[in-house]
């Protein structure tokens, strides 16, 4: 299978961070076809990780005070596109346009902010804002360092793309009875592990466009973090099996390094979710191999990886980033 880089590290670039969409899928909270429109007051602005949250005090048709709380992205992502917790200040009044929260009738996931000195903050979506958004990305020698998801690039099965958030489930031909059956009770909107803060598998953690992985070495093992709902990730170097195989959702990883390769194994998965949209799931028994690959001519890395899951389908499910 050929290998397509979505990972992207400067070699002593400049480069323009375009609007992400924060740290994961929102369509398990937000509704995109339902904008709303609110004028108010900020009341507090909370620059935080995993979430950013902008407190509205706006004026309902009954003359009283709804109090809006409006998501954003995360202040790591926030920081990366030149904007502090300065941004907004109590008692500044504020036009927010978003997407309505599915469960909160006073809740959105912010797309702009409209200030009073007619400035606009582009927060998703639509083009950057005239705030900065420029950094410079370091220069990676090896496959430790930090990385950003290039958008657009991931690929599953043989020359196929798949969108996480509407694209067709293209592994369905190979669902077994027990894996169908898993697939029909599976609700995208309403059980998707992000609606918890909780990554659904690897896999969600590596496809989240704009977001940053680092990726350390210690003398005994691997340490992945990503940005994407403060996955960590560690993996043993050189064992044969995992002394703990408690489920969990990014599972337990083992792993070796062969040349720019670092080859990673993965069992005991708690969500039963490979892919959150439109719903790929996962048995008990599934097992995950990543080869994860440096090219020192380009400085990128690709990614390459591989379910097994004899329970829920016929034959691996296979695919790239």
């Amino acid at each position: 299978m050929r290998s397509r880089s979505v990972l992207f590290v400067g070699a002593s670039l400049t480069v323009i961070a375009a609007p992400v969409s924060g740290h994961h899928s929102f369509a398990p909270h937000y509704d995109p076809d339902e904008i709303v429109t609110i004028s108010g007051t900020v009341i507090e602005f909370n620059f935080r990780n995993p979430h950013s949250f902008v407190l509205v005090e706006v004026a309902n048709d009954a003359g009283e005070t709804d109090i809006w709380t409006c998501e954003t992205n995360a202040a790591t992502v926030l920081t990366r596109q030149g904007r502090s917790r300065e941004m907004l200040r109590p008692g500044e009044r504020v036009s927010i346009t978003g997407a309505a929260a599915r469960r909160d009738p006073t809740g959105c996931r912010v797309y702009t902010i409209d200030k009073a000195d007619g400035s606009r903050v582009q927060l998703f979506g639509g083009e950057p804002s005239s705030e900065a958004e420029v950094e410079t990305a370091p220069v990676n020698r090896s496959l430790f360092g930090s990385w950003r998801t290039i958008p657009g690039s991931g690929r599953m099965g043989p020359g196929r793309a798949l969108n996480q958030h509407t694209g067709p489930n293209i592994f369905a031909g190979l669902l077994t009875a027990a894996g169908r059956a898993a697939t029909a009770r599976y609700d995208p909107v309403a059980d998707d592990p992000a609606l918890e803060c909780i990554p659904a598998s690897p896999w969600r953690v590596w496809d989240d466009p704009g977001s940053v992985t680092q990726i350390e070495r210690s003398s005994d093992r691997i340490i992945i973090r990503h940005e994407v709902m403060d996955g960590l990730r560690e993996v043993l170097l050189d064992q044969d099996t995992h002394p703990d195989l408690t489920p969990a959702p990014l599972g337990r990883s083992i792993g070796r390094i062969e040349d720019n390769t670092l080859n990673i194994e993965t069992t005991a998965f708690s969500t039963g979710v490979f892919i959150p949209h439109p719903g790929i799931m996962m048995s008990a028994d599934a097992r995950l191999t990543e080869q994860i690959s440096f090219d020192a001519a380009t400085r990128q890395v690709t990614i390459n990886w591989r379910l097994n899951d004899p329970v829920f389908y016929t034959s691996p499910l296979v695919g790239e980033f």
